[in-house]
């Protein structure tokens, strides 16, 4: 079985590699919509898993284009909990996703173990590193592309779940959601608390 997964985070693209792969699935990767489109194209896959919102093409357009030539199934993932499945109509995945959704996704039968949220101390690592890298360039964002901004905030928010850092997830979701409505005061007071937050982590 291959599978396309497109997530704009490298963190949430390994914990489901890491999830699929020793079950003898092939995970690829796409960091955007504009690159599951191109993927989808070229190889076959059986379930396209894409992320609502990330940058340059969001899950959603990049959805209707493979939908208008291809039958494979596709799910939309997302960390908005406020989405259901009224408001679109692909099949929805609540992010932090765990190894049950995937395997009913998959159409096997799920008999892992309750510690299916449990992260690796290497794939913990790796979203520690990816923080360290969001840390630089959040402060430039936010001045110079807003919009890239909310969307690298909502990334750090499904990220932070999916590795159970729910206090950095919770703060980037205060910060996307005051960003959507242009409530720069309140992003600014809350962003410098989620970088002192966020350097906790690293150090």
């Amino acid at each position: 079985m291959r599978i396309l997964y497109a997530d704009d985070m490298w963190v949430n693209q390994q914990v489901v590699k890491r999830m699929l792969e020793p079950k003898g699935v092939t995970v690829d990767l796409a960091e955007h919509g504009i690159a599951a489109v191109e993927m989808a194209a070229r190889a076959r896959y059986d379930v396209i898993l894409l992320d609502r919102m990330m940058p340059m093409m969001d899950g959603l357009e990049a959805a209707d284009l493979i939908r208008a030539s291809l039958n494979t199934p596709i799910y939309m993932v997302t960390g908005d909990e406020e989405l259901s499945q009224e408001d679109i109509s692909y099949p929805v995945l609540q992010k932090p996703i765990t190894e049950e959704m995937l395997m009913r996704v998959l159409g096997g039968v799920s008999t892992v173990e309750g510690g299916t949220r449990t992260v690796s101390d290497k794939v913990r690592r790796m979203y520690l590193e990816e923080m360290e890298e969001l840390l630089e360039v959040l402060p430039g964002l936010r001045t110079n592309d807003p919009a890239l901004f909310i969307t690298k905030v909502h990334g750090i928010k499904s990220a932070s779940r999916q590795v159970g850092e729910t206090g950095v997830a919770n703060l980037a979701e205060v910060i996307e959601l005051a960003g959507k409505k242009e409530d720069w005061e309140s992003v600014d007071i809350h962003l410098s608390t989620l970088l002192e937050k966020m350097k906790s982590r690293i150090v």
